[in-house]
């Protein structure tokens, strides 16, 4: 009797939250192997199975808090655990520092999770993240590591050369980088819900357009494409907030 419902609470959903954490464990492996860009491009696949998990879940009303804790739990494995031990091993480890930047990037991640849980109900019915979500705060990572190693293996064919060649730069500034998403993740600043879409209806022609070119240009530069991605997702919970400054100035004046 408590084997059926155990097995009657378990939802597609949480399928994908199981196969999120295998990427998040794989990559940890892969990074320790010093197969670093698989271990990066498997926390790019597990932001994809969180965004799918979370979709799913809303769309075939299977929501639980079963669902939101398994959910919590994968994203502390593969978005705040995978990535730090990632950039860690791969650039951070010869810094006398670079293990407590790691270690604030995983604290950070881990009080982003707990607060979104306690406000999970507030949030679900806003269009905004309070805060970077974690995923993207380890896309970022994951995205420099991809770009270093392209630079390394000096191969830029099938990148942007102007975002590789600037991948030393990167390098340099990682620490501040990652201080910098830390503090984003602890902030109350608007960033988009990635999977506020519905699969019904008609779509508008600007957005298949859209769609269909930004598939093109990511078979033909995946690396390049997800980092200027994760970037522009970065700047717009800075812009918003000036530009909601400035209006709100403007009102008052």
């Amino acid at each position: 009797m408590v084997i059926k419902r155990f097995r009657t609470g378990i939802y597609l959903p949480s399928v994908f939250t199981a196969i999120n954490i295998g990427c998040g464990f794989m990559s940890v492996i892969f990074a320790l192997q010093e197969k670093y860009s698989l271990a990066a491009w498997l926390i790019v696949i597990g932001w994809v199975m969180d965004s799918m998990d979370g979709h799913l879940a809303r769309m075939t009303n299977t929501g639980s808090k079963f669902g939101v804790e398994f959910d919590s739990i994968a994203d502390m494995v593969s978005f705040g655990m995978a990535p730090a031990l990632l950039v860690w091993i791969y650039y951070l480890k010869d810094f006398r520092l670079g293990w407590a930047v790691c270690l604030l990037f995983v604290l950070t991640a881990a009080i982003r999770l707990a607060r979104f849980n306690t406000s999970a109900s507030s949030e679900e019915k806003s269009t905004y993240f309070e805060g970077l979500p974690s995923p993207a705060a380890a896309g970022i990572l994951a995205a420099f590591v991809l770009l270093m190693e392209i630079y390394k293996a000096d191969s830029p064919k099938r990148s942007f050369r102007f975002l590789v060649e600037r991948a030393p730069l990167f390098a340099h500034i990682l620490p501040f980088i990652i201080i910098l998403i830390s503090f984003l993740m602890l902030t109350k600043l608007r960033y988009p819900h990635g999977t506020r879409f519905k699969l019904t209806g008609m779509l508008p022609m600007r957005v298949f357009i859209i769609t269909i070119v930004w598939l093109v240009l990511f078979v033909m530069y995946p690396e390049s494409i997800i980092s200027l991605m994760l970037i522009a997702y970065l700047l717009y919970g800075l812009l918003d907030i000036v530009i909601r400054t400035i209006r709100m100035r403007k009102e008052r004046s």
